[in-house]
């Protein structure tokens, strides 16, 4: 398995590092509410990034036992929060196999998943990506079961109108969510 990360050095432990506008200007962590939770409360250090890749792979790789099925889990196979089920790890490999699941497909390459964007590469192998930005953050996370590989790009400094279009005039600042998608492209080529 390969695992890449790309990203500001990680402060101490449960340390959230300071963040950045486009111009070198601090900026201030959002705050969301709980009903925003959802839409990008998720504060994560690379390291634990990486874990959450090498699970999606492991999950892709797994075998027919562990598809998800249309059915709640019962109450035994539930998580408890004082202390794991005998079931626990299938039910988190289930749900990660569900967020695998294409959901739609818009053609020329590209489908939908619960969590995921899927791309179709030209080697035939699907790359899963997402990405994620507040006004001084940016991330991009995607791995490619078939070439059992993944990557996570971390940035402390959010991007701007100029960092998303320099690269395509071949100047160098480059955002997460362009750099996340060109290391893609060199990791999962064959």
């Amino acid at each position: 398995m390969n695992l890449t990360t790309v990203g500001a050095p990680e402060g101490a432990a449960g340390e959230v590092l300071p963040v950045y506008r486009s111009s070198g200007a601090p900026a201030k962590h959002w705050t969301f509410t709980e009903a925003m939770d959802g839409a990008g409360a998720v504060c994560s250090s690379a390291a634990d990034m990486l874990r959450y890749v090498e699970a999606q792979l492991e999950a892709a790789a797994a075998g027919p036992h562990a598809q998800p099925s249309s059915a709640e889990p019962s109450e035994t196979e539930q998580p408890s929060m004082a202390g794991q089920s005998a079931d626990a790890g299938e039910t988190v490999l289930r749900a990660l196999k569900a967020s695998q699941q294409e959901l739609e497909n818009f053609g020329k390459g590209t489908a939908l998943a619960y969590a995921w964007i899927i791309r179709s590469e030209a080697d035939g192998s699907r790359t899963y990506w997402h990405n994620g930005g507040t006004y001084g953050s940016s991330s991009f996370i995607s791995f490619n079961p078939q070439h059992e590989a993944g990557l996570v790009v971390l940035s402390n400094r959010g991007p701007s109108v100029i960092s998303q279009l320099a690269p395509l005039i071949g100047l160098k600042p480059m955002s997460a969510d362009l750099l996340g998608a060109e290391l893609g492209r060199m990791l999962y080529r064959n």
